[in-house]
């Protein structure tokens, strides 16, 4: 049995590729930069799923945010080959599956946009010209950290517009609420992007253009233009910030002459079809 597994800071998606019976589950975020050895074994034995399935997979094809280099590699490596026994393990950078998810085996700039930020180059086999990623407070752009930034900044300033400001997800929440999680807790950057998704329910609000706008320009103008030749290579994104507001981000590039080639929630399916062609 074939898994493939794209791993980001809040979320871990899994498939379980047995055609025609494919099986899906999700953890929590697995990023071996953020997150301790406890908190990744935990993670993985917590899920009775992947306990029942990883007895059966031959094959690990493991994507996760924060693998730049071969020490955060090796070190996923190594945490995940007891739990995973009987498979061939490869981890690699999410960017890298989320470019072979959109683009195969062609060029592109492949794009990631949920709850953190990512952007680099793809020859059609391995990425090159990676931003450097800054992490949620002096990074990130573009993504639902800083959309959840924007946000709740001008909600502690009083500038948030009543008719947001009234929905539920707001119910309840104070400074000290914000601080406490921002500042105490174990996880702030998944609760700043939580609030980004609240902009979904009001895109015709001048004040969500307005933010969206200016997070996706901060990204393209930090990231995407970076990337050596960018005007002639086509855009693709992957995430639930990209995927959610597409048409919000093709209307960014579409200021600066660029065009989105494609927009995907997860690079799963997309995955299984590229692992399973190069079987």
């Amino acid at each position: 049995m074939i898994c493939i597994a794209d791993s980001g800071s809040s979320k871990t998606d899994w498939l379980f590729i047995n055609t025609p019976d494919d099986f899906k589950c999700q953890t929590l975020g697995i990023n071996p930069v953020i997150h301790s050895k406890a908190f990744i074994e935990k993670t993985l034995h917590d899920s009775h799923d992947l306990k029942t399935l990883s007895k059966k997979t031959t094959q690990l094809f493991f994507y996760s945010a924060g693998c730049y280099s071969e020490k955060e590699k090796d070190k996923l490596n190594t945490l995940l080959s007891p739990f995973f026994q009987q498979a061939n393990i490869v981890v690699e950078h999410d960017v890298l599956g989320a470019a072979r998810a959109l683009f195969f085996n062609q060029k592109g700039i492949a794009c990631i946009l949920g709850t953190g930020s990512n952007c680099t180059y793809y020859n059609g086999t391995y990425c090159t010209d990676f931003t450097d990623a800054l992490g949620y407070i002096l990074g990130d752009e573009g993504s639902g950290a800083q959309i959840g930034k924007c946000i709740l900044k001008d909600y502690l300033y009083g500038n948030l517009p009543e008719t947001i400001k009234k929905d539920t997800l707001f119910s309840g929440l104070n400074k000290e609420v914000i601080f406490d999680e921002i500042y105490k807790q174990k996880n702030p950057k998944r609760f700043l992007a939580s609030f980004a998704k609240v902009l979904s329910h009001y895109k015709t609000e001048e004040y969500t253009k307005q933010t969206l706008s200016y997070c996706f320009k901060a990204f393209i103008h930090t990231h995407i233009k970076k990337v050596n030749h960018y005007q002639q290579l086509p855009i693709g994104v992957i995430g639930s910030i990209g995927y959610h507001y597409q048409k919000e981000f093709s209307t960014a590039l579409n200021s600066v002459d660029l065009t989105l080639h494609m927009a995907l929630q997860s690079p799963l399916e997309k995955l299984k079809e590229y692992h399973l062609n190069e079987i």
